[in-house]
């Protein structure tokens, strides 16, 4: 009684888990806006973020690759984070207020 019991839950809990296809467009949406917005931040910035959010590289292996200070691989990071995070933070609110109309 309980194993099938316990299947049942799993399986409930695993349809529930599947997104949406109104999520999966957001989601592709935003991975296209995030590869758009990557190509027009400066190349150093650039780099050093996908060495170090993509192919999860630390600050100093990015510096070494890069054969570039250690302080300006997280000066480009830091620059290149907050670039993204406020383009993102405009888009939210251009579409919170296009789903207002």
């Amino acid at each position: 009684g309980r194993e099938v019991s316990d299947r049942g839950q799993a399986s409930l809990r695993l349809v529930s888990d599947q997104p949406t296809s109104q999520q999966l467009v957001e989601a592709s949406r935003t991975l296209t806006w995030l590869v758009t917005r990557l190509d027009e931040l400066p190349v150093a910035q650039r780099e050093v973020l996908l060495l170090c959010c993509v192919h999860h590289l630390e600050m100093q292996q990015a510096a070494d690759v890069l054969g570039i200070p250690l302080g300006t691989v997280k000066t480009h990071l830091r620059k290149g984070r907050l670039a993204l995070a406020a383009d993102l933070e405009r888009r939210r609110h251009t579409q919170e207020r296009e789903v207002g109309r």
